[in-house]
């Protein structure tokens, strides 16, 4: 009888300990945002921005361009929206807390009108406006903190940065950060068939070069997306015919 109740114990410990990281721990961490200033966030994310490009390669010219393209752009003015290039191969594009957005070049040179970009710098600014990066590092951070009381080793939450290369966001905040970039388009007044073009040549891409696509590999159900927004783009009355120009 001992040794059957040591055993209960021991599984109802782990039982506990096992919901507790996958669900517990996760959802404290993203009800906590609330509590960070922006001004906190801001400087977390230059924090991270810093470490990630560190040792990434950069484009300069290519990040006054779009620097000046951005300025176009009206943008919530929470955040200080920064969007930089990273010289890659790979068809990805993230965003950190705070208003940094990064594009791979292997992304940016795949867009054939401005009015793509305008959808992906929408799509990223919405992760960035309504904080899902925060809520991603958040949820992160919570399973690192475990494992460091757990096993002493504080080197799981140190490496959390480069996580942002292959953010995970589900299902429901996607569809907001399409939702709220296509507002962003009509907003500023750019056709958007722009963010449909931008998921058609994302799905088209994954098929053709699967080892070089990073974007949709967390952004699943690009078909479904690609729906949506068109559903959405039609739903938006007050689009001018005459969409604006941008350069």
């Amino acid at each position: 009888k001992s040794i059957y109740l040591i055993l209960a114990v021991t599984f109802s410990v782990i039982l506990l300990g096992a919901l507790l990281y996958v669900y517990v721990l996760p959802w404290a961490a993203e009800k906590a945002i609330v509590m960070v200033p922006v001004e906190t966030e801001i400087a977390l994310g230059e924090s991270i921005t810093e470490n990630l490009t560190g040792e990434a390669v950069t484009n300069d010219s290519v990040n006054f361009y779009l620097e000046e393209f951005v300025k176009q752009l009206k943008l919530d003015k929470t955040y200080p929206i920064k969007v930089k290039v990273l010289v890659s191969e790979e068809i990805n594009a993230f965003a950190v807390p705070g208003g940094n957005i990064f594009i791979y070049s292997g992304l940016l040179e795949k867009l054939e009108s401005p009015e793509e970009l305008v959808a992906l710098i929408g799509h990223e600014v919405t992760h960035v406006t309504e904080r899902h990066s925060l809520k991603s590092i958040m949820r992160s951070l919570a399973s690192s903190l475990l494992f460091t009381v757990l096993l002493g080793d504080a080197s799981g939450i140190a490496s959390q940065a480069d996580q942002f290369k292959q953010m995970d966001y589900s299902r429901e905040l996607e569809s907001e950060a399409d939702k709220n970039g296509l507002a962003l388009m009509i907003k500023n007044k750019v056709s958007p068939d722009g963010m449909i073009r931008l998921l058609q040549i994302l799905k088209k891409e994954s098929e053709e070069m699967p080892q070089l696509m990073k974007y949709l590999s967390t952004h699943p159900e690009t078909e479904e997306r690609i729906k949506r927004v068109e559903a959405m783009a039609q739903s938006q009355l007050e689009f001018e015919k005459e969409p604006r120009l941008l350069e």
